[in-house]
């Protein structure tokens, strides 16, 4: 029960202080999921390992990743474009979206443990929204 009291403050405390700044479910998941280290899978954030011990800091930020990525497919597909165009909406979202259709940077964002039809899942949503967004910059370009 201990553990589980001191992750939430962890959480609470990593949600209030990095979190919050950002504007989307996408961005919030893709910040999350850049804390991780491919080869190892462990955590690091500076300002939580001062903090708090590294066993905790590890086990909030998995856990904090695993909700972030269960919220965004659990959102409907029409939210999904909303959230990822407003996380895509301050960079050149052609470059942006280049880097999000690559199949490395799309399985960086699934959680450790997730299964083989959910990362699927997540990544064929992931292509139809960038898809839609690209035509949507092409159609306003060819309008300009």
């Amino acid at each position: 029960m201990e553990q589980l009291s001191r992750n939430r403050r962890i959480i609470e405390d990593f949600t209030q202080r990095s979190l919050s700044a950002i504007s989307s479910e996408f961005g919030r998941l893709a910040y999350v999921a850049g804390l991780r280290e491919p080869q190892t899978g462990a955590y690091s954030h500076s300002g939580l390992a001062e903090v708090y011990s590294p066993g905790g800091v590890q086990e909030a930020l998995s856990a904090t990743h695993e909700l972030l990525f269960s919220r965004v497919l659990q959102l409907p597909l029409a939210q999904q474009l909303e959230d990822l165009n407003r996380c895509l909406a301050d960079s050149d979202t052609r470059e942006f979206s280049g880097i999000w259709k690559n199949a490395e940077f799309q399985a960086s964002l699934c959680p450790v443990g997730t299964t083989d039809g959910t990362n699927e899942l997540f990544a064929a949503n992931l292509e139809a929204l960038l898809e839609v967004i690209e035509n949507d910059a092409t159609t306003v370009g060819r309008a300009a």
